[in-house]
């Protein structure tokens, strides 16, 4: 088993990955794809950047390493 380490998972490879997985499932179970990110702006661009490819969702977090108020969250999600 090869063990891969990624230090920055670009938007495009993101993008990518999830067009494979879509290619791979071929519509037997629902595919949601993750877009956490550091800022909520990054994770707006990881989903805009599947506009056009048909998932069923996405996985997200607030983003992390960003202090945000409960308010900023609750815009978020």
């Amino acid at each position: 088993m090869n063990i891969v380490v990624l230090i920055y998972w670009r938007i495009e490879e993101s993008k990518n990955s999830a067009k494979d997985a879509k290619e791979a499932v071929k519509g037997r179970i629902p595919l949601f794809v993750g877009v956490m990110d550091n800022s909520m702006v990054r994770v707006k661009d990881r989903i805009d950047s599947l506009n056009g490819l048909a998932i069923d969702g996405v996985v997200a977090t607030t983003p992390f390493y960003s202090k945000c108020t409960d308010e900023e969250i609750i815009f978020f999600l």
